[in-house]
């Protein structure tokens, strides 16, 4: 009986971890080590290794961190199931991830190929994924190891796919007849419910495998033919079901409470700053998927960097109809991964490559190579027997044909000439109170990724201001600046500032164009390709620069601008985009070459995470307190404008007058867990304008 039992166990280590999808793990496990250990490094740039950070020193900050509990490092950057783990390493960075995210990523590709191989055979299987990742490294390997990414998401997505494809492959699972059949179940429903606590959208993504597993459970043991519906049984299952699906995500929200002063964290406040966009969704996901040109972005889609989603796409549809339960699950579930995160206004042609945000697809794109090749495979073997295989190819072919030629154009742009100032780096026109529009293009703006996506922009449509983000994202184009509304709006007088870094603009007449996104056939529009500017503006009414006009003195507090003559005390060093307050109260002094002073406006940012959700500021002059305003966050993260009436009273017109810039306290950003910056500081300062 002992021989019997070590050769036993020496067949299953023979078939299973000397088989070739183990090697072919193994090897991509230590390339993924050896990559990530060569690429990552702390702050300081010195190589860390990948056992670095158990180090003495390290290992010691790690045990300091978790017996005071500090878990402000994690509060906004790591998605909440990583806040222990945060915790304990005491600071966020890669490395301390790294063997944990490693094994979730080997724990993602073991799935991928066991259920592959079961379906499509072993070697197209592995021949498929290793191509997959050997081909897209950059999407389907780097950078797969970073903090706030999904490979706990993806494993947990996996471990629902593994318990699915287990209990689908016999119908005679479905029948849950022992404590172990039992204990499978509710662990599928615990994974679930942990999703909830990495990607709380993936929720919606998994929730049709769910729902089928829970229905098929149901009917086999409580429906089928040989049992009547038992009341008490269908409770008793029922029960088990919300207590394994709800355990985690209660925990964590108990944890996020006693720790964070909110159950939902700074993380879900920080994403829903966002904003999101159903109604957008499908023109977005055009450009964000096939073509990214209408962002003004060229070789920026997920198809210009991964060709195959062009086929994968449409089999994925026709998969829903004529493809096993498990490939229909799989498919379904990928679909509703891009459907649910394409409103999401973070996500853009302009970041998901170059910033690697396709991490929120990451997962699905070697399944999506299997599934396509895999469903090919199978539907052309079922057409020698019958014509049924030649439906669904036909069919994904004709859709991928039609998919490759749609594209998102602006085929009815309207001309303005505009007015244009160098001196307040605006661009202000009027245009027609009836079009609805969600492009506006500026010709000779700011071409930069970086001067248009960092710094302060501002735009106001009737005086009323938009949110970055949330409303409104700017690209540079080859012809100047691209601005992409998230939702059509309409107006009359528009402003446009540009941060004083980003664009010394040339003064006078110019030319603006506005239109609106509209999704139509690649062959069929002339306009596909064109985006010159017409030489003849239309209408030639400019609005006029009321917002600055007769001013009298401005203050920029750039390092190229002039407020070292005005600034007195608590006040930092000047930055590239502007300066920061280093005390409560800030002062600064101007003659009276601008009195008497009717109004002002003050360009400011505060220093606001979900730990301090609130900033109050004040303006004085001269002792009279003239404007006072609260930030919140995390709508007012930014740009904020403070404008305000002047009494006469207030001004000196022999004396120098003093303005002073009140704040409740100066954390530093290392105190609030958004950076290590160690300075104190108040409020960030761009510009102040005086009337």
């Amino acid at each position: 009986m002992t021989l019997n039992l070590r050769a036993g166990l020496v067949a299953r280590v023979r078939k299973h971890v000397l088989s070739l999808p183990a090697v072919v793990l193994a090897f991509l496990g230590w390339y993924v080590l050896a990559y990530v250990d060569s690429v990552y490094r702390p702050g300081n740039g010195t190589p860390i290794g990948w056992w670095g950070w158990w180090d003495q020193s390290n290992y010691l900050k790690s045990v300091i961190a978790f017996s005071h509990l500090d878990f402000a490092g994690s509060e906004y950057f790591a998605p909440p199931l990583y806040s222990l783990l945060v915790a304990f390493t005491g600071f966020v960075v890669p490395s301390p991830f790294a063997v944990v995210d490693t094994l979730l990523f080997l724990s993602y590709l073991a799935v991928m190929l066991s259920i592959g191989a079961r379906i499509y055979g072993r070697w197209i299987t592995v021949a498929l994924v290793v191509l997959t990742l050997a081909a897209y490294p950059k999407l389907t390997l780097d950078q797969w190891v970073i903090p706030w990414n999904t490979s706990l998401s993806a494993a947990l997505v996996s471990l629902l796919f593994a318990l699915f494809f287990h209990f689908a492959s016999r119908a005679a699972r479905w029948n849950l007849t022992s404590s172990f059949d039992w204990t499978k179940a509710a662990i599928f429903f615990v994974a679930y419910g942990a999703i909830f606590a990495t990607r709380p959208l993936d929720v919606v993504v998994c929730f049709p495998m769910a729902l089928v597993f829970f229905l098929k459970v149901l009917a086999a043991n409580f429906i089928g033919a040989s049992r009547k519906l038992s009341f008490a049984g269908f409770s008793w299952f029922c029960i088990i079901v919300a207590i394994s699906g709800s355990a985690i995500p209660i925990g964590y929200l108990v944890f996020n409470h006693f720790v964070f002063g909110n159950a939902l964290g700074g993380y879900f406040g920080a994403a829903g700053a966002n904003g999101y966009f159903p109604l957008s969704a499908f023109r977005k996901a055009v450009s964000l998927l096939l073509d990214s040109s209408a962002y003004a972005e060229t070789g920026q889609s997920l198809a210009e960097n991964f060709w195959p989603a062009i086929i994968a796409f449409p089999t994925l549809v026709v998969s829903l109809f004529f493809a096993p339960l498990t490939v229909r699950i799989v498919s379904l579930t990928i679909l509703l991964q891009f459907a649910i995160y394409m409103p999401y206004a973070d996500l853009l042609p302009a970041n998901l490559i170059r910033y690697m945000v396709v991490h929120y697809f990451k997962w699905t794109l070697p399944w999506m190579v299997l599934i396509t090749c895999g469903q090919f495979v199978q539907w052309a073997r079922s057409a020698r027997g019958k014509r049924g295989g030649l439906i669904p190819v036909g069919a994904s072919i004709g859709l991928s044909i039609l998919l490759a030629n749609l594209k998102v154009v602006i085929p009815d742009f309207s001309y303005y000439q505009d007015w244009r100032s160098a001196e307040h780096h605006a661009v202000y026109l009027q245009v027609d109170p009836l079009k609805q529009f969600d492009t506006i293009d500026i010709k000779g703006g700011p071409n930069s990724f970086a001067e248009l996506m960092l710094g302060f922009q501002y735009i106001y449509v009737d005086e009323r201001r938009l949110r970055p983000i949330a409303d409104y994202r700017m690209f540079p184009a080859e012809w100047g600046s691209r601005i992409i509304l998230n939702r059509p709006i309409q107006g009359n007088n528009l402003r446009v500032v540009f941060s004083p870094p980003a664009k010394e603009l040339l003064p006078g007449a110019g030319v603006s164009r506005l239109g609106s996104q509209k999704i139509f056939l690649r062959c069929y529009v002339s306009l596909c390709v064109s985006q010159e500017f017409d030489a003849t503006a239309v209408p030639a009414k400019a609005a006029s620069p009321n917002q600055h006009k007769n001013e009298t003195l401005r203050i920029s507090f750039a390092d190229t601008g002039n407020s070292a003559e005005f600034t007195k005390d608590g006040w930092l060093a000047p930055e590239s985009w502007g300066r920061w307050t280093s005390e409560q109260r800030a002062t600064l002094r101007f003659g009276r070459q601008a009195v008497p002073v009717t109004r002002i406006e003050l360009e400011v940012t505060g220093l606001l995470n979900s730990q301090r959700s609130m900033q109050p500021i004040a303006v004085l002059i001269n002792g009279c307190e003239v404007g006072r305003t609260t930030l919140n966050f995390p709508e007012d993260v930014g740009g904020n404008l403070i404008t305000a009436a002047v009494p006469s009273s207030c001004t000196k017109t022999y004396e120098d007058n003093e303005v002073v810039i009140v704040t409740d306290r100066t954390p530093s950003p290392a105190e609030l867990g958004t950076s290590g910056d160690a300075r104190r500081l108040g409020v960030g300062v761009q510009t102040l304008s005086i009337w």
